[in-house]
């Protein structure tokens, strides 16, 4: 296929395209592997237009009918892609039972998906298998020194990496990524985020560097400062328009840009500058399930990593289907520093019971036999694991539902 067919119909590698044809973003991919400093993925916020923001999250079967019905209404509906709210390709399942039912229904729609990059290697068969020509990734950093400072960890391999060795991993899975879409005649475009003071002046060199590896097209958008994230309550500043002008001029001396995005969501419908995805809301993609509240011992860093006898405080989020949503933090004191006897309101496993009155269930990494024997007679599920927090909550959360 010509590069022009491939681009004609894409309004996100097109900017003619844009002008005539419409996309739609299928919110099927809760998960993500990894953690990004700027990113907090909403589920539930309908004012937000950013990525990681959806209003619902659809199983493939609901998502394909739900494109079928969009595209009676919209008939220049050309281009049907996955972007999150996670990453796809960290939910392998959903991601490619949605496009082999868009493949199988919808024939003439093209499929695309947007990703961080770290499992295309891992995938590149199936990008393949489902004829995902345009596949764009990721990429904020060619130093790890640089990317440390913008990814905390990653899970890779079914282990979890911090700080400079997550990002080594990351980089080198990215470049291999590029590589092999490039060496399998699949666009790819690239993205990266302007982050003020972080890697604002090293995008030059990651443009260089894709253009090397042969990436179609550069996107390089403004941080969007996020409540809850990292970089938001650090109080990281979105860039001005003429920072972001003078590092896309300085960009487009190696590579082509492209300059018409508008930062999706992960469930946009329309064209692009019109968001028409309230439009097409409907209850009947709802899971039913009723919402339960959850209790999580963590250190910090978004990971099930602490004793229950250690934590002094819990996050509680509330869980809905395939929802997961933070709402706060509980403090508390330390279970293991109490010297009354269990079953004393004054004692600390007495104040946890209290606390975690309204919730269904807790996470933790380890809790001993007889504080986990007292929650369960008060009502409250204990379950043991050492996971990323919505990943872990959002798996016992449906273990417990069967139980």
């Amino acid at each position: 296929m010509k590069l022009m067919d491939k681009i004609d119909e894409h309004p996100c590698y097109s900017k003619d395209a844009s002008h005539n044809y419409a996309r739609m973003h299928l919110a099927v991919a809760p998960k993500c592997n990894i953690q990004c400093n700027f990113c907090n993925r909403k589920y539930d916020c309908v004012n937000e237009s950013r990525p990681g923001v959806s209003s619902r999250l659809l199983k493939p079967e609901e998502a394909v009918q739900k494109v079928i019905n969009v595209a009676e209404k919209i008939p220049n509906l050309s281009t049907v892609g996955i972007a999150g709210p996670g990453d796809p390709l960290a939910n392998p399942v959903n991601t490619f039972r949605t496009f082999e039912l868009i493949k199988e229904k919808l024939p003439n729609i093209k499929p695309c998906l947007s990703t961080n990059g770290l499992a295309v290697l891992d995938y590149i068969e199936h990008i393949k298998l489902f004829e995902i020509d345009h596949v764009t990734i990721t990429i904020n950093m060619v130093d790890p020194e640089i990317g440390q400072k913008i990814y905390p960890w990653i899970r890779f391999g079914n282990e979890i990496y911090k700080g400079l060795e997550a990002a080594k991993i990351l980089h080198e899975r990215q470049i291999e990524g590029v590589k092999a879409l490039v060496s399998n005649n699949i666009l790819c475009k690239v993205n990266s985020v302007i982050i003020p003071g972080v890697n604002d002046q090293h995008l030059v060199d990651v443009s260089k560097t894709i253009k090397t590896l042969g990436a179609f097209l550069h996107n390089i958008t403004p941080l969007i400062p996020c409540e809850g994230s990292h970089y938001g309550d650090i109080g990281i500043r979105k860039p001005t328009k003429e920072e972001v002008n003078n590092i896309q001029n300085l960009c487009g001396v190696n590579m082509k840009l492209m300059r018409h995005c508008r930062q999706c969501r992960a469930d946009a419908v329309g064209m692009l500058g019109n968001d028409r995805s309230r439009e097409f809301f409907r209850e009947q993609y709802i899971n039913p399930e009723k919402k339960v509240l959850a209790a999580v011992t963590t250190k910090g860093g978004g990971i099930v990593d602490q004793h229950f006898g250690h934590a002094n405080e819990f996050q509680i989020y509330e869980v809905h289907g395939d929802k997961v949503r933070f709402i706060e933090s509980r403090k508390t004191d330390r279970y293991c520093e109490g010297t009354e006897t269990c079953g004393d309101d004054k004692t600390p496993l007495s104040q946890a019971k209290r606390i975690l009155s309204d919730c269904a269930f807790i996470v933790t990494v380890r809790i001993g036999n007889e504080p986990k024997r007292e929650l369960e007679k008060a009502g409250i599920k204990v379950y043991e694991t050492w996971d990323v927090i919505e990943d872990a909550v959002l798996s016992t959360y449906r273990k417990h539902m069967q139980s």
